[in-house]
């Protein structure tokens, strides 16, 4: 069950400028289980392998699905910059200062989304359910929210508000699904392109682009086995959408 508020604004102005904003605010709840293994998370599908943990009462695995992040906002703009032949400075530029100073273009690809939604689990299970057995992960109880309103990557959510369910007691713990939020994305790409126009029927465009350009760590989701040594803390970092480490490459692409 999908539901969300889209809203997106195009303008394209004189002289070339143009920008694209869109922001999503959405929520997307279901009963196919939810990616728990640390490194997976961010690409899971919605629905999964997991199977039901209470076949009587199936919405005891409803809850936030991982693939879709509550706020995503995403902005593409061009802007050429004001320098060179038929703009603002430099209108009557020629040779050298015109090729090396005049009609450069910056654009960029801008992404900001929260993060994904993740379940805490236990590794073992001694709540005499059988769960591992039909390949489910068991999950704690929770005495706490488990969000953390000032995280740190040795400390992103609480582990102190899950506890084990008794040994024995023959229930579920009462932790919901895609109750923790991982850490969100921020990826800025940026460019500046300059095109020559060789003959009338041939140009040549010369391009440096940057992904993360700002080199953001954007982290991947934590381990949620409430009983590992590593839970809630952030280790490794993402790759997708250009979230990754900053990398830049320069092009020549000739069109006739």
């Amino acid at each position: 069950n999908y539901q969300g508020l889209q809203t997106e604004l195009n303008r394209r102005f004189r002289k070339g400028l143009f920008f694209q904003a869109s922001y999503v605010y959405g929520k997307n709840l279901g009963e196919g289980g939810v990616a728990r293994q640390p490194g997976n998370q961010q690409f899971m599908p919605e629905l999964n392998s997991v199977g039901v943990t209470d076949r009587f009462n199936t919405r005891y695995d409803r809850g936030n699905l991982p693939g879709s992040r509550r706020n995503r906002v995403l902005l593409t703009a061009l802007f050429p910059l004001p320098f060179g032949r038929e703009r603002a400075v430099g209108n009557n530029w020629r040779g050298v200062r015109q090729a090396v100073l005049g009609g450069w273009e910056l654009n960029t690809i801008t992404l900001i989304q929260s993060g994904p939604y993740l379940t805490p689990f236990v590794g073992s299970d001694q709540s005499n359910t059988d769960v591992a057995g039909r390949g489910v992960s068991a999950r704690p109880d929770r005495v706490r929210n488990g969000n953390l309103a000032d995280p740190t990557p040795d400390q992103y959510f609480d582990k102190s508000a899950f506890v084990l369910v008794p040994t024995g007691a023959g229930r579920f713990g009462n932790s919901g699904e895609g109750i923790l939020e991982g850490p969100g994305t921020i990826a800025i790409a940026a460019g500046m392109s300059k095109t020559f126009q060789l003959t009338e029927k041939s140009r040549l465009r010369l391009e440096g682009t940057f992904t993360n350009l700002p080199n953001h760590l954007n982290f991947l989701p934590p381990d949620v086995a409430v009983t590992s040594a590593s839970f809630g803390k952030l280790t490794n970092v993402q790759s997708a959408e250009n979230s990754g480490n900053r990398t830049g490459q320069v092009a020549l692409r000739l069109d006739f």
